[in-house]
């Protein structure tokens, strides 16, 4: 799993997202890059879920001819079917999210689709609104970070009211685990570092914008444990 924020703009499309794998535990296993930019199609594709499924859906793309980004919305649902199919030879359950976003020559605009496959349900459906969020920290959380204004969320501090929205995302605890054997655990799913990728007409750009202090092998948002020496 992963946080997602991804904004999307006349001009182009953000997405923010963390870095962190974690086993079913919640100890973190590794860092890893989750949002990509496609510059062949000029599209960018991020990632949530089981992190064997997410490299595998990248490296099935190249079996396709994938010319623009209205190519990669219309094969989606083939490749989540895929994934699906791949799952089990992993020996994992099936938990896929994709956010993949792109200017569309179909209506003349920049697009944000959604495909989510797991054991319950298969979809992939357009996001009609400009901002969204996977998942979603409780508005008092927000409201605790400065991030609620007369009602509405307010992120007109670009950046850095992202990483106060994800922080609250790392704050709250989820469900993670194979929610399908019925084996969920509450915990912290966010963490590692905050990567922003931008993508626009002429260009793509992707950094590093924030990181946590999360360690390998201890589970995530753990306090870290500072050893002291004192003198006689």
């Amino acid at each position: 799993m992963t946080a997602i924020v991804a904004i999307v703009r006349n001009e182009g499309i953000v997405i923010y997202s963390d870095g962190a794998c974690y086993g079913r535990d919640g100890t973190l296993a590794f860092l890893r890059q989750k949002t990509d930019v496609l510059m062949h199609i000029h599209s960018v594709i991020a990632t949530r879920g089981e992190h064997q499924q997410a490299r595998w859906l990248k490296y099935a793309l190249d079996w396709y001819d994938v010319r623009d980004f209205d190519g990669l919305v219309d094969i989606m649902p083939s490749l989540m079917t895929q994934a699906a199919d791949f799952a089990p030879r992993v020996n994992e359950p099936v938990n896929l999210c994709v956010l993949i976003g792109g200017w569309s020559e179909r209506s003349s605009s920049w697009e944000l689709h959604r495909a989510i496959v797991n054991a319950d349900n298969s979809e992939v459906k357009k996001i009609s609104t400009a901002f969204y969020s996977e998942p979603r920290p409780p508005l008092e959380a927000l409201a605790s970070h400065g991030l609620i204004k007369d009602g509405a969320l307010d992120l007109r501090g670009e950046d850095q009211s992202i990483v106060s929205y994800m922080e609250c995302q790392r704050a709250t605890k989820f469900e993670f685990g194979p929610s399908h054997q019925g084996d969920e655990q509450l915990g912290c799913i966010v963490g590692g570092f905050i990567q922003r990728t931008a993508l626009a007409k002429d260009e793509a750009a992707t950094e590093i914008i924030h990181r946590w202090p999360d360690e390998v092998g201890k589970k995530l948002n753990s306090p870290r444990v500072v050893s002291s020496t004192t003198r006689d």
